[in-house]
């Protein structure tokens, strides 16, 4: 197991990954959002690959704070295909994402996750990991 840095061409390792997520896409479709994530400084996307398949992956990018003068990374998108789960691939992601933020001088760390029955074993893992939950998200589309 590698965790490391997506590239473009990973983007078909990445489709199954998407459904999990709950964002079922054709390879088309994540190769183009792959593209403008890629492409933007403030975020990144890291992965597992685990025998040259890419099994989970972890986006997320640098934001500022409106209530201090610090910088804090935010968690996008965490998922594990399922045949790899329990494994300990997520917490290596997330324990990368923390070096890193580290390195940067960056110390907090947040992320959202939907409040859908299926999320209850990841909610329960992000407390294991040492996050606390401290708000509500709200969405909207506008029309």
């Amino acid at each position: 197991m590698i965790v490391r840095n997506i590239e473009i061409n990973d983007f078909e390792s990445l489709t199954p990954l998407f459904s999990d997520l709950g964002y079922p896409s054709e390879p088309y479709s994540i190769k183009k959002r792959l593209t403008g994530i890629l492409e933007d400084k403030s975020y990144y996307l890291i992965g597992v690959d685990f025998g040259g398949k890419i099994v989970g992956m972890c986006g997320y990018c640098v934001m500022h704070q409106f209530e201090s003068d610090e910088l804090y990374a935010r968690i996008l998108a965490l998922v594990v295909d399922g045949k790899y789960r329990g494994k300990g691939y997520a917490q290596a992601m997330l324990q990368f994402v923390e070096k890193w933020c580290k390195n940067q001088g960056i110390n907090i760390m947040t992320l959202n996750s939907g409040m859908r029955d299926e999320r209850k074993a990841a909610h329960e893992f992000y407390q294991k990991y040492g996050f606390h939950q401290k708000s509500f998200g709200y969405s909207k589309i506008i029309e």
